[in-house]
């Protein structure tokens, strides 16, 4: 009897971090896309006022979350010339976005610093845009999905919980 209940206490807190992981996912691509409307605004003013090149941009750039500064040294070994453009793709930085959205934020990201300065504030503007609008986006399937996969997995430990009892 009491491993019985042992064992559905394990799945009780299995089912809860399940919940609680997949409620993060929300809080990762929430705050990557925050990350990167503000490197965008970044990058318009260095490029415009302090003429600074890309790799000098990304070497005295602010504190981001974990995976936006993981992925900005992917992108900077990528200029260096360490990965080629297809492992940039598959950039594993970017788990928590899907095949479609990693394309475009690496398609921003090889378009930045080829082009004349005033085609890089234009594409640095659309770029934040784009970007606040995928932020916005995200921050509501956060409010709306982060506390329900939660409560979903705890309801589901639950039922577990009383079915076996």
């Amino acid at each position: 009897m009491t491993f019985k209940i042992f064992l559905l206490c394990v799945v009780l807190v299995c089912c809860i971090s399940i919940g609680i992981k997949i409620s993060k996912h929300y809080a990762i691509r929430e705050r990557f896309y925050k990350d990167l409307c503000d490197y965008f605004k970044e990058y318009k003013l260095k490029v415009s006022y302090s003429k600074q090149k890309i790799l000098e941009i990304i070497d005295t750039s602010r504190n981001y979350g974990k995976e936006f500064s993981h992925f900005l040294m992917e992108y900077k070994r990528y200029i260096t010339c360490e990965i080629d453009e297809t492992l940039l793709t598959k950039c594993n930085s970017l788990y928590f976005l899907n095949v479609e959205e990693r394309k475009e934020v690496v398609d921003m990201f090889l378009s930045l610093g080829t082009m004349s300065k005033e085609e890089e504030m234009e594409k640095s503007r659309a770029g934040e845009i784009i970007n606040s609008e995928k932020y916005n986006k995200c921050k509501i399937e956060k409010s709306k999905f982060s506390s329900l996969y939660v409560k979903l997995f705890i309801i589901l430990a639950l039922f577990i919980f009383i079915i076996f009892i």
